[in-house]
């Protein structure tokens, strides 16, 4: 619904009885105890569930997380930390990270280790921290999720996004299977030829196939639609797509 300001999006799906959303935050001003109290009060209004917040910030982390510069790595922790009390506050079960682009500074020993340490501060809130398959950014290639995985164990925790898969370049399968196992939560959108992503039910994407493997990998966290306001002429249309998941998911119940 971006840019449409947060509050009033969060209102929006609230009458429209969407129970699960995900929190993008937009601003500095959108961190202050007061604004997130607002937010508390609309989620609590409608009975709804934040699972995730995204940082508006995904676009520096290689900038101020994973570079060798170490005070400026030591006051983006900071503002990190500030971010995951902003998801424990508001509910949300899971942090969405893009981390380092692709030809970063940092080793991938060095980039695990780095991820390693975030989750931990995420974790004394109560939170998970969620490596997002994101294009241009290491983690868009299936091997090095892969090696993440290896070198991490069940500290590799994965956000699955299936139209970054598609602007990658990669099969969205080869990459749900390189995070098999780790995957706690979910980017829904479709596509079609010239087109990386359209909303759910106006492409090809087969997503009774995606809900059967998820289910049957123990998967219980949250699947969304995310897709850009140039996806969609009417919001409502959202509501649409969303009525229409919900039925192919009961149907492979």
């Amino acid at each position: 619904l971006y840019p449409e300001l947060l509050e009033n999006s969060l209102q929006y799906l609230g009458e429209k009885g969407v129970k699960y959303t995900e929190i993008f935050l937009n601003t500095f001003s959108e961190m202050t105890p007061e604004f997130i109290g607002k937010l508390r009060e609309i989620r609590d209004a409608y009975g709804m569930k934040i699972t995730a917040l995204h940082p508006f910030t995904s676009g520096y982390e290689p900038y101020f997380l994973f570079q060798n510069y170490t005070r400026r790595v030591e006051d983006g922790f900071g503002l990190y930390k500030r971010f995951f009390n902003i998801a424990a506050s508001l509910g949300a079960e899971h942090f969405i990270l893009h981390g380092d682009r692709v030809g970063g500074v940092l080793s991938d020993s060095e980039y695990f280790e780095r991820f390693a340490r975030l989750a931990e501060a995420a974790s004394f809130e109560g939170v998970v921290l969620t490596q997002e398959n994101v294009n241009a950014y290491r983690s868009a290639d299936p091997e090095f999720i892969r090696k993440m995985v290896d070198t991490l164990g069940n500290r590799a925790i994965f956000t699955f996004d299936v139209k970054q898969t598609i602007r990658a370049g990669y099969n969205p399968w080869e990459v749900y299977d390189a995070m098999r196992g780790h995957i706690a939560h979910i980017h829904l959108s479709d596509n079609v030829e010239g087109n990386d992503c359209v909303m759910p039910g106006k492409g090809s994407f087969p997503f009774q196939k995606l809900f059967r493997i998820a289910l049957a990998d123990g998967f219980d966290g949250t699947a969304l639609i995310e897709v850009y306001n140039n996806a969609y002429r009417d919001p409502d249309d959202l509501i649409k797509a969303l009525d229409l998941l919900k039925q192919q998911y009961n149907e492979v119940l």
